[in-house]
């Protein structure tokens, strides 16, 4: 359990945080303690109580981080930038009356900043951020309600997740909101033209989607600069997010077009799901795109494969998963998610609802160790690492 301690003289804002935070993801893993009185902060601290961070408005401020171990992450809760200056010039400032949401967000930005969520962050690729492609040779068969419900309930479980779709003719936004808004266009521009200005516009674009409850960029960017992006151009987009982001894991949605920038997105991947069906004409397009990786990349190939773990999806109650590895290269199937009629005509609002999709998702995710505490295990093309059949 995450200590968070609150010294401010307004108990009124104590209960409204503590309520908000109970209501959110980090509402299972954290605990706020709060004080209205420097009496009441000098005893609990004395007694030697666990604190992980402490926000003091700044009449506590000096009582409370007093007796702070040098651990602690310590921030001054102010009505204006600037106001704690005159009493601890070290410390960073937060404000204390802004949107709950974009409070608690902050919060957790300068948790992550100070102390990684350890035994999630371990096994990712050197600053610790797992990325997880979610991949299929062929559109329509769930790819993108598969990488949505991943986001959503590696969320649920307390991780910090970023949603990235790269597809050229992205529909998302119809889900998530902001079609008007041109996200990732302008995070592409800055990473061209200004690219030391691109961490705070990332952080100024980001939002959390209140059901998805992983970030996003709104609006996504026109398809000709989904078409003209470089390998260079991805490597930095992943780069950003991975250093700036402070996320534990990115679940990157792919077109089903192999270009040469998913070679940059594969590369960097924890895992790779790629998603088959039982349909014959799927079978062929992902027996292409195997073609095409064994020939245009050999030499990363084996590596890939690796980090493949391959899921049939749309299946019915009761049907078992080809087992001859036709169409994945030799290796097994180990995963399904099963067939949601309601989705042929999907709706905004729907991607969520589906009770048997999210339950499957879930034993995805544990396999793969893309939840919250989970260590990670080996779990490549080759080895049971997905959603079993039974």
């Amino acid at each position: 359990m995450y200590q968070l301690a609150v010294a401010v003289k307004e108990e009124g804002y104590i209960k409204r945080l503590a309520d908000y935070v109970r209501s959110s993801p980090q509402g299972g893993e954290w605990r706020i303690t709060g004080f209205t009185s420097a009496a009441a902060l000098r005893q609990y601290m004395k007694g030697g109580y666990a604190v992980d961070m402490m926000l003091a408005a700044p009449e506590f401020m000096e009582e409370a981080f007093a007796f702070c171990a040098p651990s602690v992450i310590k921030l001054a809760l102010v009505l204006r930038p600037g106001e704690a200056r005159g009493i601890n010039t070290g410390t960073e400032e937060l404000l204390q009356y802004q949107p709950l949401p974009q409070l608690l967000r902050e919060i957790a930005d300068r948790r992550l900043a100070g102390k990684p969520h350890a035994a999630f962050r371990e096994a990712g690729r050197g600053d610790g951020t797992k990325v997880a492609a979610v991949y299929s040779a062929a559109g329509g068969i769930g790819k993108t309600v598969t990488a949505l419900n991943m986001a959503h309930q590696a969320a649920v479980s307390g991780l910090n997740v970023f949603y990235l779709n790269l597809e050229p003719y992205d529909a998302t936004p119809l889900l998530l909101g902001g079609v008007e808004e041109e996200g990732l266009s302008r995070l592409l521009y800055a990473l061209k033209s200004q690219p030391e200005t691109a961490g705070d516009l990332l952080r100024k674009l980001r939002k959390q989607h209140p059901v998805l409850r992983a970030d996003f960029l709104p609006g996504g960017s026109h398809p000709d600069e989904r078409f003209a992006m470089t390998p260079e151009d991805a490597g930095k987009l992943l780069q950003l997010l991975r250093t700036e982001g402070g996320y534990d894991l990115i679940v990157v949605d792919l077109d089903s077009v192999i270009q040469d920038f998913h070679r940059v997105i594969f590369e960097a991947s924890t895992t790779i799901v790629w998603l088959t069906t039982r349909d014959a004409i799927v079978r062929r397009k992902t027996e292409i795109a195997l073609q095409y990786i064994e020939r245009g990349w050999p030499e990363i190939r084996e590596q890939l494969m690796n980090a493949v773990c391959w899921v049939q999806t749309r299946m019915l109650d009761g049907i078992q998963p080809d087992g001859d590895g036709r169409d994945t290269g030799r290796m097994p199937v180990t995963g399904i998610l099963p067939y949601v009629p309601e989705w042929k005509w999907i709706q905004p609002g729907q991607l969520l609802g589906s009770m048997a999709f999210q339950a499957a998702i879930v034993m995805l995710l544990d396999k793969l160790c893309l939840k919250g505490g989970e260590a990670v295990v080996a779990c490549g093309g080759r080895h049971p690492a997905a959603a079993g059949p039974g």
